[in-house]
């Protein structure tokens, strides 16, 4: 099935879709709070972030099992009319309580295109959808390159909007119950399709880019401003000619600043603001589907 055949008023999809990866983006983790709030993490954000939880829970169960006489320092034992599993499985729960198990989701989100020649496109132009894969089996390791044929099966659309959405461009969701999985195709079929390699541009190569619109950029690191209390930081990237601004959310990346003078490719930002005639200075935001490279 093409995208052209989906309606897109939501709900799910019986056929499967045929469909060429336009843009893959990086793997993300969501966590939802004991409040409901949520949180979008980077990959590397993620890491650091998991591996303090797991350091403030082994340090506060080292203190319960030495306030129960079991701990590494301990010289006597406490509470003696129980066993030490009874104490252990009380500093377990005490800090079970106290540290919860954070409820953390994987995902990952990609554009797709229609394949050419597909016998259910309704048009001769293609439709584009924006995907959201949660778990979805057939890629827990290998998941989809760029330029690839895929059949999705079990997708739904997703009756809300996103703000990396573009035009009548549909929006799906694809769950741990759906299946993603590769097939051979013809590279001349798939060079017919919407897809285009990736192309890094420069800063100064952003001078005539449209507003608004996806690139990968490389620069040299000039400068970096952290945002405190929710405000959004900021990396500066210079050209020969021009200097770029780029805006992204500390929660999402964390403390990215790299060393001045460092070459910074940023893949899949968006250009906010063309170029101001006086600082020669041009915009641009990092979404959460943003990736730092530093070389």
């Amino acid at each position: 099935m093409s995208l052209s055949a989906v309606h897109e008023k939501g709900g799910g999809i019986g056929a499967t879709l045929d469909v060429v990866v336009a843009r893959r983006y990086p793997t993300l983790y969501m966590e939802t709070l004991s409040d409901g709030h949520r949180i979008m993490r980077s990959a590397k954000e993620e890491e650091r972030v998991l591996l303090a939880y797991a350091e403030r829970r082994a340090k506060r169960m080292q203190v319960e099992l030495e306030q129960r006489g079991l701990g590494s320092d301990s010289e006597t034992r406490m509470n003696g009319a129980k066993s030490e599993t009874e104490l252990v499985a009380e500093a377990e729960l005490k800090v079970e309580t106290e540290h919860p198990a954070r409820q953390v989701s994987a995902m990952f989100r990609m554009r797709v295109c229609d394949y050419p020649d597909h016998p259910t496109r309704h048009t001769l132009s293609s439709r584009n959808a924006l995907v959201t894969v949660w778990r979805a089996s057939g890629f827990e390791h290998d998941e989809p390159r760029e330029g690839t044929r895929l059949q999705v099966a079990g997708a739904s659309v997703s009756r809300f909007g996103s703000s990396m959405q573009s035009g009548n461009e549909l929006r799906l969701s694809v769950g741990g119950s759906a299946r993603l999985r590769p097939v051979p195709a013809d590279p001349q079929i798939v060079d017919r399709s919407a897809y285009s390699a990736r192309c890094v541009l420069s800063v100064d190569d952003l001078r005539d880019a449209l507003i608004g619109c996806e690139v990968d950029v490389v620069g040299i690191a000039s400068g970096h401003k952290r945002g405190e209390g929710g405000q959004r930081s900021v990396l500066r990237l210079c050209g020969d000619q021009l200097l770029a601004e780029i805006e992204y959310s500390s929660c999402v990346f964390g403390n990215i600043g790299p060393a001045d003078g460092t070459r910074v490719t940023v893949r899949n930002c968006r250009l906010v603001q063309t170029p101001d005639p006086t600082t020669q200075t041009l915009y641009l935001f990092a979404d959460d589907v943003a990736e730092f490279v530093f070389k």
